[in-house]
């Protein structure tokens, strides 16, 4: 025998396509002709000629009915009785086809014999059909069927199809008489779809109107439900003219609640609860400025500058996680350009401190450290200055920890800062607490169990050091150190964890050398006080943006090797310990503010004259705090078919 190539002989698997299918159509063929049938199925007097092997492959009843040595194995047939033909003989036909005709005449009974039967997917399908059927007006009645057949799950989905649809269901009589703990359980959930919340408080207005007598002690714990502040004055002044605000002293306290947290704005991190919190399931990504390329931006004609082709970007962005696109942020999404600003999440409020402001002129684009703090709030989409820093700085590293904001280290306009500042979030003033042991910047910083940890930076080079600051003791401890030596990183604290990523580990005429941008992550244990390597990163990267979304680390932009910006959004899942894509942002970035809240947005359409209206209510009450002809000059347009709201 011949011992040349064999590659003609190696086995290769070939299929038919559709086999499946067509084997089932045969297979009906045969069940409607009669033809090879083996047994019959007797139900109220009415017999089908089925094939066992069919009826055996989708029933266990049946299947348990043919394996055992059962008395109805050794017999022709099988009388199923208390079942009916109106049940049985639709399943019939789905053991063959796979599809069952459905009506809410015959779903009960369809049901029932499924059961009995033990057709596991054909139940999934009845169920599935009667979540579709599901209106307002027959609801009742189907949920009576979930109720006989024990369907649980039938009023899961009522509730989320009332969530969804709440404005529709606020409409109908079993809204007018619903008990005032279901309706308080429909107001506090973050799901409920409205547009507004003055839409909300007229639905509520509505229902205590159909019987006020026997409502009146419930009033104030139902419309406390309301999120008036969300919408602005609007729904204030609304329920200002409206009974029982008027009359209800309880109810009066609650306009009295919305109005001090309208008029002092500075304030409104403080203030956290149910009253405050944008009605929206999730949160999501909001990025602030950070630094572009020359070449990227709109202006063709901008100036050289002392620090490279790189120049500070002034537009804002939220990132939409169904569309994976980004979006202009509202009224703010212009201010001047910025970048290695730290951005901290308060009460779903951002606070944005410090970082470099850049100055454009005719000859030069330059950039200065800053001691500016601003606050941004999701539910009005509107930015306001606070008290500002002792000590201007950017590269610097902030925290929130028991309702106070620290930020850390950094560099002024002339050199390295060891300078702690807190700011006191109740009485808004900052001043400063014990100083970082040496001049630090490019370092991160994460809060854990009370203390914040501070990781890496540059000293003189990058260092592996770790700090523990004890706001109880003003006092700062040093910890095990990085396995890695490395500044410019990105750090969280994740469920006792502490995670770092990225950075770069040399630097050269007091910036980063660009080839020693790090992709290494260690995680360390509070528990067991030790660092981990763990899977690096698919691409290096320093002066990231870096949040915890959802259980999930993402880091965002950064510098990578030989200098190059990238736009990625890299997710870690600690679980996994897994590196996937996210997304990707507006444009190639570095030294970004990136922070997770919620933001509120909704489909063009019902939404657009509200949006109009909250952006002239808004603009009146001097809320946005943007320059509107700056506003007005950019060509960052939102046509996508979301709008925030």
């Amino acid at each position: 025998m011949a011992t040349g190539d064999n590659s003609h002989l190696a086995m290769e698997e070939c299929s038919t396509p559709d086999f499946g299918p067509l084997m089932l159509k045969d297979m009906y063929e045969s069940y409607m002709t009669g033809h090879l049938c083996d047994f019959s199925v007797k139900v109220e007097g009415k017999t089908y000629r089925i094939h066992k092997i069919v009826l055996a492959s989708c029933s266990d009843y049946f299947k348990a009915v043919f394996s055992h040595d059962m008395l109805e194995s050794r017999q022709e047939y099988v009388e199923l009785k208390g079942l009916t033909e109106k049940g049985v003989h639709p399943l019939i036909k789905y053991a063959y086809t796979g599809s069952v005709v459905l009506t809410l005449d015959n779903i009960q009974e369809v049901i029932c014999a499924a059961t009995f039967l033990q057709m596991t997917t054909a139940i999934d399908l009845c169920i599935e059909y009667l979540k579709k059927k599901m209106t307002f007006d027959n609801a009742e009645e189907l949920l009576g069927i979930g109720e006989i057949l024990s369907i649980p799950t039938l009023k899961v989905h009522y509730r989320e199809y009332i969530l969804e649809n709440f404005i529709q269901f606020s409409e109908t009589d079993s809204f007018l008489n619903l008990d005032p703990d279901t309706l308080i359980d429909y107001l506090l959930d973050d799901h409920l779809r409205t547009t507004t919340e003055l839409q909300l408080l007229k639905a509520a207005l509505r229902w205590y109107e159909h019987d006020p007598k026997a409502r009146e002690s419930k009033a104030f714990d139902v419309l406390d439900k309301i999120r008036y502040v969300v919408d602005g004055w609007p729904a204030i002044e609304y329920a200002m003219k409206n009974e029982p605000f008027r009359s209800n002293r309880k109810c009066r306290e609650i306009l009295k609640f919305c109005t001090e947290y309208m008029v002092n704005a500075t304030k409104r991190y403080t203030y956290y609860d149910h009253r405050t919190r944008v009605r929206f399931e999730s949160k999501t990504l909001v990025q602030f400025g950070g630094v572009t390329r020359f070449d990227m931006y709109e202006d063709s004609e901008m100036p050289p500058d002392d620090f490279g082709d790189h120049c500070g970007w002034e537009r804002n962005h939220f990132y939409h996680t169904d569309l994976k696109h980004w979006f202009p942020l509202g009224c703010v999404r212009v201010m001047e350009a910025m970048s290695h600003l730290t951005v901290t999440e308060v009460n779903d409020c951002s606070i944005l401190c410090g970082g470099y402001v850049y100055d454009m002129d005719e000859d030069l684009a330059s950039r200065s450290a800053t001691r500016q703090v601003r606050m941004f709030t999701p539910s009005h989409l509107s930015i306001w200055d606070l008290e500002s820093m002792k000590h201007e700085r950017a590269q610097h590293a902030a925290v929130c920890l028991q309702g106070n904001i620290y930020v850390i280290g950094g560099k002024d306009n002339k050199q390295p800062l060891a300078s702690v500042e807190k700011h006191e979030c109740d009485e808004g003033v900052w001043y400063y607490v014990k100083p970082l042991p040496k001049p630090l910047y490019d370092h991160a910083a994460a809060v854990a169990e009370g203390k914040i940890y501070v990781t890496g930076g540059v000293e003189v080079t990058p260092t592996n050091k770790m700090w523990c600051f004890d706001p109880s003791l003003n006092k700062w401890h040093k910890k095990a150190s990085l396995l890695q030596a490395r500044a410019g990183h990105g750090m969280v604290s994740l469920n006792g964890v502490l995670y770092v990523c990225g950075g770069y580990k040399e630097v050269g005429f007091d910036s980063p050398n660009t080839d020693s941008s790090l992709d290494s992550v260690e995680s360390y244990s509070l528990q067991t006080r030790q660092w981990t390597s763990l899977a690096p990163m698919p691409i290096s990267a320093f002066h990231v943006g870096i949040v915890v979304l959802n259980e999930k680390i993402l880091v965002a932009g950064g510098e990578t090797e030989g200098g190059e910006l990238i736009p990625n959004i890299q997710q870690y899942d600690p679980q996994q310990n897994r590196w996937t894509q996210y997304g990707r942002l507006e444009r190639q970035l570095k030294g970004l503010g990136l922070c997770a809240v919620t933001v509120k947005f909704a489909k063009k359409g019902p939404g657009d004259d509200y949006v109009k209206a909250f952006t002239e209510t808004e603009a009146a009450s001097n809320v946005c705090m943007v320059d509107a002809g700056h506003i007005e000059d950019s060509d960052d347009t939102d046509d996508s078919e979301f709008f925030l709201i």
